[in-house]
């Protein structure tokens, strides 16, 4: 599935026009729902641009005014669900603030943990199939991950009094990175040693001993 997609469409960008407008914008969002209900639904097999303009009550001129095919649909829909993991993570931190280093994680992490879980039928299809059916091209993708990233290294820089890295960026990275896989793997490959709240308090306990390192 993964290379016929690949050969039909080439190595375009992700959309072919901006959407500047509020009208355009409603447009936009309507296609990319529709995009993650299908796909979540029904996997990526039968995701087509067709269905989407049904399901979104667009034409499939509108689709293609903004995507250059689906593909590129794809692409901008991990953009976006990266983003909405961006603003969990900084709704999580505002509502810790002030608060000690293991609850600001704690919070950080079940929130992201429960974001995902709640959104596993397309999380699966969509960083499973989709992400292997656009390889090296998810360039939205890797930038709205980086976006995370840095407001994770924005928290550490102002917890640097409670903690021991030596680079916040890195740091921010490995818990990026250490979140996102544990909760694909709880989504794909759930283990009853880790269900309800177990591994969101061993995910902060792991982080936290990281980020303090010999630091008491």
């Amino acid at each position: 599935m993964a290379s016929r997609i690949a050969r039909s469409t080439g190595s375009r960008k992700p959309a072919r026009r901006t959407p500047r407008q509020g009208r355009a914008k409603a447009t936009v969002g309507a296609i990319l729902s529709a995009t993650a209900e299908l796909l979540g639904r029904s996997g990526l097999a039968r995701l087509s641009t067709n269905r989407i303009a049904e399901r979104a009550g667009v034409s499939i001129g509108s689709v293609y005014q903004y995507f250059p095919d689906k593909k590129g649909l794809l692409a901008a829909l991990i953009h976006r669900e990266r983003e909405l993991v961006r603003d969990v993570t900084v709704r999580a931190l505002a509502s810790a603030e002030g608060e000690a280093l293991e609850i600001a994680v704690g919070r950080v992490v079940a929130a992201v943990l429960q974001h995902q879980r709640a959104r596993a039928p397309l999380h699966d299809a969509l960083f499973h199939e989709a992400a292997r059916a656009l390889g090296d091209e998810q360039h939205a993708g890797h930038a709205s991950r980086r976006s995370v990233e840095d407001v994770v290294a924005a928290f550490l820089r102002a917890r640097a009094s409670e903690i021991d890295v030596s680079d916040p960026r890195r740091a921010s990275v490995v818990i990026v990175q250490t979140v996102s896989a544990l909760a694909h793997e709880s989504i794909v490959a759930p283990r009853p040693e880790l269900e309800g709240e177990a591994l969101a308090t061993e995910a902060t306990r792991m982080i936290v001993g990281y980020l303090r390192g010999t630091r008491t």
